[in-house]
């Protein structure tokens, strides 16, 4: 079974290669020729915002180990995908998912924050495991699992 990302981490990063650090690199080379700053600030903009996303997803892993280590952990059934057709990540599609589980006191049904989703994947391929800490049923986090490698031929 392999792991689904959450959009966080690959888009901090593409923010930051992709329009950060050329645009400083760029208004470096501007600031000596004419003495303009607007795409130094630019570049200082598109870094802070893809470091601002890397530390999204640094908090959500050390959430995600403190509630391994602490907390409960319940087998999700995925009942539906919700595509948010605004964003899109290269060929990834970015969507919410629906999920149920059975604890203690009942069934219930949530629908969950953003993952990265191949357009080859199907609600049938795709699990889920849900960690909630004990005290605090608001506090959870879902881990989405793809069943078998969409990938290899």
């Amino acid at each position: 079974m392999e792991v689904i990302e959450t959009p966080w981490n690959r888009l901090g990063k593409f923010i930051e290669l992709g329009f950060g650090i050329p645009f400083f690199i760029v208004g470096l080379f501007w600031l000596f020729q004419d003495r303009s700053v607007a795409f130094l600030y630019n570049g200082v903009l598109w870094i802070v915002v893809g470091l601002i996303l890397l530390l999204k997803a640094k908090i959500d892993k050390y959430k995600l180990k403190i509630l391994e280590k602490e907390g409960l952990c319940y087998e999700c059934f995925v009942t539906g995908v919700i595509p948010i057709n605004m964003i899109r990540i290269g060929n990834y599609l970015t969507a919410r998912i629906k999920y149920t589980y059975n604890s203690e006191q009942s069934e219930i049904n949530d629908i969950s924050g953003c993952y990265l989703l191949s357009p080859w994947d199907r609600v049938e391929n795709l699990s889920a495991r849900i960690y909630i800490k004990r005290n605090n049923n608001r506090q959870r986090i879902l881990i989405l699992f793809r069943n078998k490698d969409i990938f290899k031929v």
